[in-house]
């Protein structure tokens, strides 16, 4: 039996080879990144407990694609579905609400599948996230306190 296959074609299937290997490099990168730190900040591990569902909206459905697309655990993609603010106040709800970087906020928001909607910010990166987190939380002065650089909810009866 013989096989008839130009080197065109085999080229062309180990280009898409390549770059399907690059392409789950890339993943595999970016959860490496996200498990060193949720080790770095074990304080805010996901909760195994999980959460009440949401009615189901359009955002919700394209939250749900997205989570299909990575590994399931219990628990671990609690905060996709979520606005940016209520990912933070999960967050910092479960950190008793100690001060949280932007950064920090952003880098577990996505490790725990929080997505932006944002058309300019549809690759999810996390130094715009991060930038998100403060321009929001500068837009809410009397939810949200700053100090140093980090964020966290106001405690009840603090003035302005």
């Amino acid at each position: 039996m013989t096989v008839d296959i130009d080197s065109e074609s085999l080229d062309l299937a180990i280009a898409k080879t390549k770059e399907e290997i690059a392409r789950l490099e890339q993943g595999l990168s970016s959860l490496e990144k996200a498990k060193e730190f949720l080790r770095a900040h074990p304080n805010l591990m996901p909760s195994s407990n999980g959460t009440k569902r949401r009615e189901h909206t359009e955002r919700d459905a394209q939250q749900a694609e997205l989570r299909l697309e990575r590994p399931q655990s219990a628990g671990a993609y609690d905060l996709s579905g979520k606005t940016l603010l209520e990912a933070a106040d999960v967050l910092f709800d479960e950190n008793g609400n100690a001060p949280l970087d932007p950064d920090d906020i952003a880098m577990n928001a996505l490790s725990r599948g929080y997505r932006s909607m944002h058309p300019k910010n549809k690759e999810n990166d996390p130094a715009k996230l991060a930038r998100s987190v403060r321009l929001m939380m500068k837009r809410y002065p009397k939810k949200y306190e700053q100090k140093e650089g980090k964020y966290r909810l106001k405690q009840p009866g603090m003035q302005e």
